[in-house]
């Protein structure tokens, strides 16, 4: 199974793949490379970001809001 890296952006909150165009260029913290964003998502809240969520555009199977 291919993993992936995936960023959060520390004001939002909102998990990314690298290669988003959504990702903001400051503030994104490495969570690591994960099978699925759903695993992505779950890191960051054992990291502390207790709001994390997948952003809509390129982690739509974690995606909540």
């Amino acid at each position: 199974m291919k993993h992936y890296a995936y960023y959060i952006d520390s004001p939002t909150e909102e998990v990314h793949e690298a290669e988003c165009p959504n990702m903001p260029a400051a503030n994104k913290i490495n969570l690591g490379t994960h099978a699925t964003a759903v695993k992505a998502v779950k890191a960051a809240i054992s990291k502390g970001y207790t709001n994390a969520n997948g952003c809509d555009h390129c982690c739509s199977g974690a995606h909540k809001k």
